[in-house]
């Protein structure tokens, strides 16, 4: 994949990501969960389920808005 191709999958992706999991939506969401850092797999797997997306996807969502 060329350095275009790649820039243009990762815009595509970002705009999922933003479609998928509108900022403040996701921030309210995220900040209704008791982020308790034992068990951060379980609150990925929950934002995951309730925004219908996987779980690289909530991490990504969660790195993009640097929560």
């Amino acid at each position: 994949m060329n350095t275009k191709e790649q820039i243009e999958e990762e815009e595509a992706n970002y705009f999922a990501l933003c479609l998928l999991m509108p900022k403040e939506v996701f921030i309210k969401a995220y900040n209704m969960l008791k982020w308790d850092l034992s068990d951060n797999n379980n609150n990925v797997s929950v934002l995951a389920k309730a925004f219908g997306v996987s779980e690289s996807a909530v991490v990504s969502r969660i790195s993009s808005l640097k929560l």
